[in-house]
């Protein structure tokens, strides 16, 4: 039987929960949006439309016109969600605060990016075409059987970072994020033949832990392979069986309940 073609959510959705991998991976139930992941998604588009039609830039009002740019993608990725954060039951000023604190987010984001555009003396344009990174790129390995997609990937004076954004409460390099981008470091050296330099988050809610990054290193590569393969052999079976229920805290918290509670507690009898 073919292997699965697995990615770092279905991988660490397994070392979560083996049922819950089951139900979302094996059996193909739906999930549900939440805020936190609908906020992601308008963030992820923002930033990625931010390069696609930039606007031409002056060295008297570029800094006018970045911000202009990025506020009106904002404002029209948001219009456009706001009718689902509300179907939701987000209350109006609570999604008020959260549309703050998502703009935010953003404008901690283009200050950076506005520093690293004015940090040399190259005409204006030219130096926002060279800060331009490939975005939402996919990969897929028929050697390990896994995919993804990189929000970012950055090359200049032949350094090659990949990075991702996170919109988390949070600035650490846990293990889970170690594992999804030592993933990403694998699929960008099979496709590319050469290993990144560094691999790292943007955390967009934390100006003072923006930028987190690791290099690149052999024992890296090797526990990502050894985490898929792994995975690979743990998942042959589509008993349900043969995934286990791992109870703990992110079954049911105080806001809210995995997408598959209700089933997972009341099935009685496994097939």
């Amino acid at each position: 039987m073919p292997r699965r073609i697995e990615s770092p959510s279905s991988i660490l959705s397994y070392k979560q929960c083996p049922r819950k991998y089951y139900y979302q991976y094996i059996e193909h139930r739906q999930t549900k949006s939440n805020i936190h992941t609908l906020r992601g998604n308008i963030v992820h588009d923002v930033l990625d439309r931010f390069f696609v039609q930039p606007p031409t830039l002056d060295n008297d009002t570029y800094m006018e016109k970045c911000v202009t740019h990025l506020r009106t993608l904002f404002e029209n990725e948001w219009s456009w969600q706001k009718a689902n954060f509300l179907k939701m039951g987000m209350h109006p000023a609570a999604l008020q605060t959260f549309y703050v604190e998502t703009l935010g987010m953003l404008s901690l984001w283009l200050e950076k990016f506005l520093t690293k555009l004015t940090a040399t003396t190259e005409p204006i344009n030219d130096r926002f075409r060279a800060l331009t990174p490939l975005r939402e790129q996919e990969f897929v390995s028929p050697v390990h059987a896994v995919k993804g997609y990189v929000d970012v990937i950055e090359q200049e004076n032949d350094v090659v970072r990949v990075m991702d954004y996170k919109t988390s409460s949070k600035a650490e390099l846990t293990d889970e994020y170690r594992l999804q981008l030592g993933i990403y470091a694998l699929l960008y050296h099979e496709k590319n033949g050469a290993v990144p330099d560094s691999v790292g988050i943007y955390f967009l809610k934390h100006a003072d832990h923006y930028e987190k990054t690791m290099v690149v290193t052999d024992e890296l590569l090797q526990e990502a392979r050894f985490a898929i393969e792994t995975h690979h052999l743990s998942t042959v079976s589509d008993r349900i069986g043969d995934y286990p229920q791992k109870i703990g805290p992110l079954c049911k918290w105080s806001t809210g309940q995995c997408d598959f509670y209700d089933l997972c507690f009341t099935q009685k009898k496994l097939s």
